[in-house]
């Protein structure tokens, strides 16, 4: 959407200042802005009886880092090629029905090494195609850490979203490099999600010291699992039976997985389960090819003993309101859509709060065009929205702005956004501008009415999602200090992916129509 241009005049009247011109393509730009965040909910409701009927859900975690380019030993091809290839070939047959997405680390899509994990495939269902082919383009990143503890703390957030059962399968070379802590995050965070999270390490000929260190990241979940592949076979073997577990986790149990472990393990040639598994894993392999129901039950409490407990000191990295699954306003988000005029970017670059109350800041640049804006979140859905300030060098003006006399939401809470589901806000937004030498106070009533139209596909980064649709009216009476008023009706008509957020929007403003899709983002 071209946000930001300005209403022209009719032929009839004289032109107006520089600095109406300014609030008429700010007010453009806010419209256009509340209007996504009013939408992005919706696809979290319409993807609900999903959920409600207790599907299965897993996220795949795959190490990207530079240490997965080092040569494959006794296999053809990188460490990557191989492991991509083994859990691409595992994941495409998979059930469909079960909820599936992929997550890696190490690609270097972020700048700082330690915070370097992405979402590439968000949780949907049906999505195993998807995840396979994505899985098959990857490369090996070139940040020197290995994020792997910030990769699962994120994964558990996403996998909040499902009603369960929720698995974690991560396909690693190493331990993690970046937090000596990762343990005490990870089980904090799986604590605070509330969420029955059953964990799944799979170690591609991981060295003996990072296994320790693994084991002690597994062990601190309290139900998780780490065994260590010498080769393609094995590392094929495993995956396999920790499919058939993610597949159907309440016929098949985690000893099931261990003991094709353990088979794995020893293989044809015989040996010591030890040299395959992570310390500390043999006696429950062993009990696990004795009696798999037995060492279920064993392994689970001595996990749950051994757990490390929340002590609250941890860092605000946990979901918060404002970390929506279909609008992820995470520290360090970002989103770029392409519109006819240039590249939009938003980046979220704070989150403060809890899952109770909470406000998220995102920058947002547009051409000459630069700025932030506010969310306010809670439960019962997204309550107020405001740019604290705005700038246009080409304009020569900026704008500071702050909400009154609101009542609705611009998203309201997953519980009421159904099919078809309707709802309207209203707000009044005041300015104090300056541009081009003059200086004004303007007053923006703005009304909007939403509906939830229903699914349709979106292609985002050459990946195809099932995408919400939802169709929009703003209508919005900005009346300046000197001039006449200057009235936007924008009918529009958005389109949100779950765990990307918004993915394209459509708009018309005063007979000129406009689009902008993501190309693309990334979310911590």
């Amino acid at each position: 959407m071209t946000a930001a241009t300005p209403v022209q005049s009719s032929p009839s009247r004289q032109p107006r200042s520089p600095v109406v011109y300014l609030a008429a393509g700010c007010a453009a730009v806010l419209l256009c802005l509340v209007c996504v965040g009013a939408a992005a909910g919706g696809y979290f409701y319409f993807n609900q009886p999903k959920a409600q009927a207790k599907q299965p859900a897993v996220e795949y975690i795959l190490d990207v880092s530079p240490r997965m380019a080092q040569p494959a030993q006794g296999d053809t091809g990188t460490r990557l090629e191989v492991a991509q290839g083994v859990l691409a070939e595992i994941v495409r047959p998979a059930d469909p029905q079960v909820t599936a997405g992929l997550r890696v680390f190490g690609t270097g899509a972020q700048a700082a090494s330690c915070q370097d994990t992405d979402l590439v495939v968000p949780l949907a269902i049906s999505n195993q195609p998807q995840i396979s082919t994505h899985l098959l383009t990857l490369k090996a990143g070139p940040n020197p850490d290995a994020a792997m503890g910030q990769a699962m703390v994120s994964a558990i957030r996403d996998l909040t979203s499902t009603a369960g059962p929720q698995t974690l399968v991560v396909v690693t070379g190493g331990a993690d490099s970046c937090n000596p802590e990762a343990a005490q995050l990870i089980a904090a965070e799986a604590k605070r999600a509330g969420i029955t999270l059953q964990l799944f390490v799979v170690g591609y000929q991981v060295p003996d010291d990072q296994g320790a260190a693994i084991q002690d990241v597994v062990d601190a979940t309290g139900n998780g699992k780490y065994v260590n592949a010498h080769d393609r076979a094995e590392l094929k073997m495993i995956l396999d039976s920790v499919q058939q577990y993610v597949d159907n986790p309440n016929t098949n149990t985690v000893a099931d997985v261990l003991t094709t472990a353990t088979a794995a393990a020893i293989g044809p040639g015989g040996g010591s389960a030890t040299s395959t598994l992570a310390p500390g894993d043999a006696t429950q392999v062993a009990n696990a090819t004795a009696s798999a129901a037995s060492t279920a039950a064993a392994t689970a409490a001595a996990g749950n003993a051994t757990a490390a407990p929340s002590t609250g000191s941890a860092p605000t990295s946990g979901q918060t309101a404002c970390d929506h699954p279909y609008f992820p306003m995470r520290p360090g988000a970002t989103w770029t859509f392409s519109t006819e005029s240039g590249s939009m970017v938003w980046v979220v670059t704070d989150v403060t709060g809890d899952q109770n109350d909470a406000n998220a800041t995102m920058s947002f640049s547009f051409q000459d065009l630069s700025g932030e804006y506010h969310w306010h979140c809670t439960p019962a859905g997204i309550e107020t929205f405001d740019f604290s300030m705005l700038s246009s060098q080409s304009l020569g003006g900026t704008l500071n702005s702050k909400v009154t006399n609101r009542s609705g939401f611009w998203l309201l809470s997953a519980d009421q956004l159904v099919p078809g589901a309707a709802w309207e806000n209203a707000h009044t937004l005041e300015y104090s501008i300056s541009a081009a030498g003059a200086s004004m106070s303007v007053t923006n009533n703005v009304t909007e009415a939403y509906t939830v139209a229903g699914s349709e596909a979106r292609t985002v980064a050459g990946v195809d999602h099932d995408s919400l649709r939802v169709d929009h009216t703003s209508h919005s009476v900005i009346q300046a200090s000197i001039g006449p008023a200057t009235t936007l009706d924008i009918p529009g008509t958005m389109w949100f992916v779950r765990g990307i957020g918004p993915v394209q929007f459509n708009s018309t403003v005063n007979g000129s129509s406009s689009s902008s899709v993501l190309e693309s983002y990334s979310i911590p």
